[in-house]
Formats: structure tokens, sequence, C-alpha cells
């Protein structure tokens, strides 16, 4: 199941709409951080001040290289929103190539950019309750990281189910077979957190996700309800 999902998904990262999804996040994501950092540039030069022109201008960019590195903590989030408002183009092409006979209906940009939006807020919420555990866990080499790993592959797993199933199923079923896949869902959101973790392959990991959570619904929802092997 996840080999042809990983497959099916990497011959179809070619696809016009994929590309095109994938070049209004980078543009999205490129004009989002610089416009953090610029505004962290700005704050620190109306509040604080030296006596040495210099001084101000290394503070200056320390805030902007902060903002930067502080950027691949909160791409995830930034991403679940970005999926959101750009998952039904990607799923449609998903399903268009793979599953011509099981084409669902969209869910329209209000509801997906909603369940998009939703994400992000628990993503970045989750990770700063986590925060204190994190800091403890440094007495661990690699321990903070790993936790922040697991922790956001849970997140996105069901936050990317959440923007395919509902287009085939009633609320009520979704829950169900959510509860019936959960070792599928977390193992697909790990490889997805992975993705994420890794410098400019982390650009197209949102499209990534949601195409190979496509593969996965139809490989677990139909096969299990003898609608056809996938």
């Amino acid at each position: 199941m996840f080999t042809t999902a990983v497959t099916r998904t990497i011959s179809q990262l070619t696809d016009p709409i994929f590309l095109k999804v994938l070049a209004g996040g980078v543009v999205l994501a490129i004009v989002s951080l610089l416009a953090a950092a610029w505004g962290a540039g700005a704050l620190t030069d109306a509040w604080f001040h030296s006596s040495h022109q210099w001084l101000d201008i290394l503070l200056q960019i320390a805030a902007g290289l902060a903002v930067l590195w502080l950027g691949f903590f909160i791409f995830a989030p930034l991403s679940a929103v970005f999926v959101g408002l750009f998952s039904d183009a990607v799923v449609d092409a998903v399903e268009r190539r793979h599953y011509p006979a099981r084409q669902s209906k969209p869910l329209g940009i209000v509801t997906a950019s909603w369940l998009g939006i939703r994400l992000g807020l628990i993503v970045i919420v989750a990770n700063l309750l986590a925060l204190p555990v994190f800091v403890i866990a440094l007495v661990i080499p690699g321990l903070p990281f790993l936790l922040f790993w697991l922790l956001n592959a849970y997140l996105l797993s069901w936050g990317l189910y959440d923007l395919v199933a509902p287009r085939h199923l009633p609320p009520a079923e979704v829950t169900r077979h959510r509860r019936a896949i959960r070792g599928p869902l977390f193992v697909t959101g790990i490889m997805v957190a992975a993705l994420f973790s890794i410098p400019f392959v982390n650009l197209v990991a949102p499209i990534f996700g949601a195409a190979m959570m496509v593969h996965i619904f139809h490989a677990t929802y139909y096969k299990s309800e003898s609608h056809g092997a996938v």
C-alpha cells in the first residue's frame, strides 16, 4: 500500500497542476519569510538602540536570521494552511488520473481553507504547549527533534486525512474510518513530517502529503468496504 502510494505520487509530481501549486507555494514561502525577517529587523531597529551603529545593524541582521531559523519550525503549520487553499486542485488531479470512477465532490475553497487554517493553528498551539517537554528532552541528544517529529507526524496525518475523506464520506463515517486506519495514517504522517525536515524538499512536502493521502484513503476505505481493490 505505501509503496504504491509513494510511487504513484512521485510519478505525478510533474503534473501541471502539481507544478502550478508548487510554484505558488514557493512564492508564498519566500514572500512570507522575507516579510517576517524584514519586520523583525524593523521592530529591532525601533525598539533597540545603542550608541554604535554597527551594533544596531548586527541586531537587525540577527533578528532577521532568527525569524528565518524559526521559519523551519513553523513551516509545517504554514504549509497546512497553504495545502488547505489548494487541496481541491491536488486531490482532483490525483483522483482524475488514478481513480476516475471514484472522483469526489470538491470541498470548496472556503471549507478547504478553513480546514487548513484549523490544522495550522492546532499545530502551532500543540508545539507551543509541548515546548517545555522539548526543552527538558535536551538532556538526551536528538530526543527533542524526535518528539517534535512524532508530534507533527500525528497532527499532519489526521489533518491531511480531513482534506480527503470528507469529499467521500459523511462525518460519522469519516470518524469511524479514521479510527480504523490509525496505524497507516500515522506512518503516512511520519513520512510527510520527514519531508518537512529536509530543506528545499519541504517545499513539495504539502503537495506530496495531500497526494499520498488520497492513495492511502482509496487503498484502505474502498478495499475494506469491498468496493474493489486498488
